[in-house]
């Protein structure tokens, strides 16, 4: 059985520093997630604030929006980096948002709570964030407004998926779901209170078991890998594209995506900082519609196959997933078309991290979520009807 090297921490060029602790860093994965960097990203100076006036209609999906008039303004957005982000890594790539008089400064973080902090003190504009119970608890204290979806585990999109260490399938050990019961299960931390969890939990009770038949070990999703090879966990909630990797190189068998367990349980969220929406509306409404129409070329890309080239091409420029034949054997990240949040599963969501003693504060989702600015793109750009 092929070995995969332990993941490494690779400082990356071409992208701006972050201050402090906010170190980039990308996995080495034996070849196949390592390489060169992103190409640098063009930066300008932030533009003056703004004023509330609305631009221009813009024609609908079937023609590319024209350029509203006015100086152009950066709007800066924390990444990491990874497939996901195709809302904001596609039209920076084949300018969508210069056509909407937008700039984009694209920081790459490495963790996803170092993003909170940043949006917060205003580093940021907007950052695609994770769902977990610290993501929410900052939202409720009005620190940010979340405003569109940034990966979902729609149908046929299980870029999350349920893996088991290839030992265990060839002796035997693991042939059914109900298997689970005592193995070591890998999964990304604070253990209680991701989405992760909230599928574990799905998955448990509808196998009739409960959390404590498993041995839940907290890592990132980066150190899962080498975790199986050495045998450190039997099983995992793992992200491509080290599943499709450790397929390749005989470590785990792709058991099941999680959205056949959880189907549409949301991922990642786009946020705007709460300045932003103050002091620059007009952007933020533009912004949503350069990041609609950047998700559907993704999808019309990867469901599709139309124009994949250009998509693929766009995501090996700028994410870590340099080998552009991966993306051909990857599971592509759901991203909502639409771009608005599921609203009841963000809620089951909440209901699991109260349970777990997460979240002491009563949230209101409907006080936190924020669909104007999609809504907004959808008066342009209309409902999604492929391609």
């Amino acid at each position: 059985m092929s070995q995969l090297a332990v993941p490494s921490l690779l400082r990356l060029t071409g992208r701006r520093a972050l201050p402090g602790p906010l170190a980039l860093a990308a996995i080495a994965l034996v070849g196949l997630l390592a390489g060169c960097a992103p190409a640098p990203v063009t930066l300008s100076k932030p533009a003056p604030a703004e004023g509330s006036t609305a631009p221009a209609t813009v024609p609908t999906a079937a023609a590319a929006p024209s350029q509203p008039a006015g100086p152009t303004r950066t709007v800066r957005v924390a990444l990491q980096g990874v497939t996901s982000d195709a809302g904001v890594l596609v039209g920076l790539e084949l300018g969508y948002y210069r056509e909407q008089g937008i700039e984009i400064e694209a920081l790459y973080v490495r963790a996803l709570p170092d993003m909170l902090p940043m949006l917060i003190a205003g580093q940021v504009e907007a950052a695609g964030v994770g769902i977990n119970a610290g993501t929410l608890n900052a939202a409720g204290r009005q620190a940010f407004k979340l405003v569109a979806d940034k990966g979902s585990l729609t149908p046929g999109h299980g870029y999350l998926a349920w893996v088991v260490r290839q030992e265990l399938a060839d002796s035997g050990r693991f042939r059914r779901d109900t298997d689970l019961r005592g193995l070591r299960f890998g999964i990304t931390p604070p253990v209680e209170a991701t989405q992760s969890m909230v599928a574990l939990q799905r998955l448990l009770d509808s196998l009739g078991l409960r959390p404590s038949d498993v041995e839940l070990q907290a890592m990132p999703f980066g150190d899962m890998p080498a975790a199986l090879t050495g045998g450190a966990i039997d099983t995992a909630f793992l992200s491509e594209p080290f599943v499709t990797a450790g397929e390749q190189h005989g470590i785990l068998m792709r058991w099941r995506g999680v959205d056949t367990i959880y189907p549409n349980l949301p991922l990642g969220l786009m946020a705007f900082s709460t300045r932003f929406l103050e002091e620059q509306p007009d952007t933020a409404r533009r912004f949503l519609v350069a990041y609609l129409r950047s998700v559907r070329r993704y999808l019309d890309a990867m469901d599709y196959g139309r124009d994949r080239e250009a998509v693929v091409a766009a995501l090996t420029r700028h994410t870590e997933v340099k080998d552009p034949a991966l993306y051909e054997r990857m599971v592509p990240a759901g991203l909502n078309p639409d771009g608005r949040i599921d609203l009841a599963a963000l809620a089951g969501s909440v209901e699991v991290y109260r349970a777990n003693g997460a979240l002491a504060e009563t949230l209101d989702l409907n006080a936190i979520v924020d669909h104007r600015y999609v809504d907004y793109a959808l008066e342009r750009l209309g409902p999604y009807r492929g391609p």
